[in-house]
């Protein structure tokens, strides 16, 4: 009885190791726009942040809150224009 006991006990520690793991969440970038150019609305917000992550805005506005440990980018004292790409030649 014993040697089937231990093998269940081999399946079930290798089945939990077989689960899949969930990823970290991405990493939260945190940009300061001086001012937010809004092409759709034709409009510039002074003193923005855009926060992004896993490469989409999650948030936009003058009061949104930057999270603790968010990656900063500091542009407030530039014109920021989002969805244009740079080209990588």
């Amino acid at each position: 009885m014993r040697p089937r006991f231990l093998g269940l006990l081999l399946c079930a520690a290798t089945a939990a190791q077989a689960q899949p793991q969930t990823p970290p969440p991405s990493p939260i970038v945190a940009i300061r726009a001086g001012r937010l150019v809004d092409p759709d609305a034709g409009t510039v917000a002074t003193n923005q942040v855009i926060l992004v992550q896993g490469g989409k805005f999650t948030a936009v506005g003058g009061n949104v809150a930057i999270p603790a440990g968010a990656q900063v980018i500091d542009l407030s004292n530039q014109t920021v224009l989002p969805g244009l790409r740079m080209s990588r030649g």
